[in-house]
């Protein structure tokens, strides 16, 4: 029975010490994404794609149970804010920044930074998939592309244009616009174009007065004397 403890307590030690080297990228040597896969670069450029379980938005505790204890953290200004940078990766390869104004356990990242410690993925491959895009050059001869959330950084390395590094950020949210106010216009009552008036009576009841020539219903019948303005006197 002792014995059979014992192998499984040593079972259990080795098995809660893999688990724990499995999450701990402190010190692994950090893969690229494969930049030749139009699924995960699309996945790039809108900002959704995970990480080893790790992405855009997964909060520094999430972070922390799938990737585990960071190599490096240091206090930096992102969106006009001190937040953390967190470093991971045998080469300081892999870096999350959060943001956020709760908790540092809290705080969701804003971007992710991937280096490539051995380039290998041609730009062309990136081209193929997102399209041909102007470069922008920074000092040493490298340059970038921005692609949505994705911003693509290359080197040339014996003559060719390879991907060194690739970032994914947190894109700012789209304003949403106020719906408009309808505002109801009441139109003018109809002006009466044609009317008819059988006698006197029946104009004082319908206008209050007499009838003038430019009225509708105006008739010499109701105007005797001819001077343009009929039924001058109100019928008793």
């Amino acid at each position: 029975m002792k014995k059979l403890l014992a192998a499984l307590s040593v079972t259990m030690i080795a098995t809660s010490f893999s688990t724990a080297e499995a999450y701990s990228f402190k010190s692994k040597d950090m893969a690229m994404p494969k930049l030749t896969d139009a699924k995960i670069l699309n996945q790039l450029k809108a900002g959704n794609y995970k990480y080893y379980k790790v992405g855009l938005g997964t909060t520094k505790i999430a972070m922390t149970s799938n990737w585990g204890a960071e190599k490096y953290k240091k206090t930096v200004t992102f969106n006009n804010r001190k937040n953390f940078e967190y470093t991971y990766g045998k080469y300081n390869e892999l870096i999350a920044t959060t943001y956020g104004t709760m908790s540092s356990s809290h705080r969701p990242i804003a971007l992710i930074k991937i280096k490539d410690a051995t380039p290998k993925y041609d730009m062309n491959a990136v081209r193929n998939v997102l399209g041909a895009k102007k470069a922008s050059t920074l000092s040493g001869g490298v340059k970038y592309y921005s692609y949505g959330a994705l911003t693509v950084y290359t080197k040339s390395i014996n003559t060719k244009e390879l991907v060194y590094q690739i970032q994914m950020k947190q894109l700012p949210a789209k304003a949403v616009a106020k719906p408009v106010a309808r505002t109801t216009v009441t139109p003018p009552p109809a002006r009466i174009t044609s009317a008819y008036y059988g006698n006197c009576r029946d104009v004082w009841n319908a206008l209050g007065r007499p009838i003038r020539s430019s009225d509708a219903g105006y008739s010499r019948d109701l105007d005797r004397d001819g001077d343009g303005i009929g039924c001058e006197s109100r019928p008793r």
